[in-house]
C-alpha cells in the first residue's frame, strides 16, 4: 500500500475492504503515522460513550 494514495474518504474505505479491516481503523493509523491531518478522515472512525454504573 502507498499510503499517500489513500487520502480520500472513499479511497480509505475502498482499501480497508479490500484488506478485511474498518476505515477507521486505516483512518487513525495514516493520522498516527503522520500521513493525513489528525482531522481529516475522522468520520470514519466510531466513537464510543462508556457509562459506569455504581451498584450498591
Amino acid at each position: 500500500m502507498d499510503p499517500t494514495r489513500y487520502t480520500s474518504d472513499d479511497e480509505i474505505v475502498e482499501f480497508a475492504k479490500s484488506v478485511g479491516i474498518h476505515p477507521g481503523i486505516v483512518a487513525g493509523r495514516l493520522q498516527h503515522e503522520g500521513i493525513i491531518a489528525q482531522n481529516r478522515c475522522s468520520k470514519l472512525k466510531e466513537k464510543y460513550v462508556i457509562e459506569i454504573k455504581h451498584t450498591a
